[in-house]
Parts: C-alpha cells; sequence; structure tokens
C-alpha cells in the first residue's frame, strides 16, 4: 500500500483527497501524477538492476 499513484495507495491517496477536498481531483493531475509514479516505478527498477548487475561483477 505504498502512496504511489501507479499503486492501490496512491488511489486510496486520491480518495482521500476527494475526501477532505469534497470535489474530484482533476483529470490532469490524475493522469500527470500517473506518469510521474510510473517513472518512479521503472527508475526503481532500472536502480535494483543495475546494482545487481555491478554486484555480478
Amino acid at each position: 500500500m505504498l502512496p504511489i499513484p501507479v499503486f492501490d495507495g496512491g488511489h486510496l491517496l486520491f480518495l482521500l483527497i476527494e475526501k477532505i477536498k469534497g470535489s474530484p481531483v482533476s483529470v490532469r493531475v490524475l493522469t500527470y501524477s500517473q506518469i510521474l509514479g510510473l517513472i518512479f516505478v521503472l527508475a526503481l527498477v532500472v536502480f535494483v538492476t543495475y546494482n545487481d548487475i555491478l554486484r555480478l561483477l
């Protein structure tokens, strides 16, 4: 349940924001947050793979 928009925790975070704010978050904000979350996850995968390769060498 990480609060990264790509994961379920991110969706729960936006539901919480919607509950507090009283109106839905704009589609533009949701789209950009999904893209940023995906970039973060992909960067994490690249970082972990890079470290694994360095350990093998």
